[in-house]
């Protein structure tokens, strides 16, 4: 399974959940809630299985069967991987409030930015070894552009400051009370 894909998929969908809400006058129907429910599990039961716990980081490929994987390069980290999996567990907490989600955002959240931001030159490292060590000088390669990295982190951005603006909200709704 490649894990990035996983991730990306996995936004589209509560994309896919969260319009589907809108054209209701509740936030979300019962069907739109579940499926928003089930992504956010999915994300996190794929956290857990591609987590690197001896070097960190999430790995590109998993084997669902937990057998021997057969690519050559899976013990790589790639930068548009985990910046899919914030959007997504930022989508996830953001849609369903499941906690867990908000302890995964943060691992990958250190991990992403201690590892790929390029402190010399600027942009980020598309891939670092398990070592941490940048595997390619480039910047953008034809498999791996610099769509997915701007266009994750900018959604990620958006939610945190939507998640703000609904909490401050609450917490001035509960003073009021």
């Amino acid at each position: 399974m490649n894990v990035g894909l996983t991730f990306q998929t996995a936004s589209y969908l509560l994309d896919f959940s969260a319009e589907g809400s809108s054209a209701r006058t509740t936030p979300f129907s019962n069907p739109n809630r579940k499926l928003a429910k089930q992504v956010a599990e999915w994300c996190l039961r794929l956290c857990e299985q591609a987590w690197d716990e001896a070097g960190g980081g999430l790995n590109q490929y998993l084997d669902i069967k937990q057998q021997p994987l057969l690519f050559p390069d899976w013990q790589r980290k790639w930068a548009w991987v985990h910046v899919e999996a914030l959007s997504a567990l930022m989508k996830s907490y953001f849609y369903t409030r499941q906690p867990d989600c908000l302890k995964w955002f943060k691992r990958i959240h250190d991990y992403t930015f201690h590892n790929f931001p390029d402190a010399k030159h600027s942009g980020w490292h598309l891939a670092v070894d398990q070592h941490e060590q940048p595997l390619v000088s480039a910047k953008s390669l034809p498999m791996v552009g610099c769509f997915s990295l701007i266009r994750c982190l900018a959604e990620t951005a958006q939610l945190l400051i939507k998640s703000e603006q609904v909490q401050t909200k609450q917490a001035s709704i509960r003073s009021f009370y």
